[in-house]
């Protein structure tokens, strides 16, 4: 009996431990709460006596995101992306750090033009000059570009389009095709493991990213 209770109230404890989690991050964009498993343990003595199973309670066996679509919010930011469907934005790791992948489209331009998110992990997808959909790449927005006329002119406008292609204007009507945003899936996306900040890693269960676009 004590062994069913001690696991029961672990169980709870744990449990509990997901819905604060969930509570807590309720407001954060593109967040995507968790739900527990549990499973019954039994113990089995070596008679074959069919009362020779005993039950021990359960244990919690692990904790799933719940991948399913959320209200889309509307904003005036330029680079405020939504994802309609699967997928997942690609960020590009930090030397030596495994790739992640997030749901989160709150992106902003960095100092020299990179392409971030709020954490400051780098937006990955494919040149405008070299669209090679096999491997996805930090995007970075020039800040500046030359004129017709060779002079230096500032940027002034970013658009995305619905497939994520990224258009760049400098000065007034000088627009210049930077790239497209990539988009990775998985078979099996709610074994995702979540790493903080919003993003996840790909697991053995959740299988490898295969990327694309929109």
């Amino acid at each position: 009996m004590f062994n069913i209770t001690r696991n029961g109230l672990d169980a709870i404890t744990k449990e509990l431990g997901v819905i604060s989690n969930n509570i807590a991050n309720s407001a954060t964009t593109a967040f995507k709460r968790s739900r527990t498993e549990f499973v019954d343990v039994y113990s089995k003595s070596l008679s074959d006596s069919p009362n020779s199973k005993r039950g021990l309670g359960s244990l919690m066996q692990g904790s799933k995101a719940v991948m399913q679509q959320g209200s889309a919010l509307k904003t005036d930011g330029a680079l405020d992306l939504n994802i309609i469907g699967r997928g997942f934005f690609i960020l590009s790791p930090k030397e030596g750090a495994e790739p992640r992948f997030t749901r989160d489209g709150s992106f902003t331009l960095g100092a020299n033009g990179d392409l971030l998110t709020m954490d400051g992990f780098n937006v990955a997808g494919y040149s405008g000059e070299n669209p090679n959909k096999n491997v996805a790449l930090p995007i970075n927005i020039p800040l500046s570009a030359k004129s017709i006329e060779n002079k230096d002119v500032l940027l002034t406008g970013v658009k995305i389009s619905a497939t994520g292609d990224i258009e760049a204007t400098y000065g007034l009507n000088n627009t210049k095709n930077i790239g497209q945003i990539g988009l990775a899936r998985f078979s099996n996306e709610t074994a995702l493991r979540s790493r903080g900040s919003n993003t996840f890693v790909a697991s053995s269960k959740s299988g490898p990213q295969v990327i694309g676009s929109a």
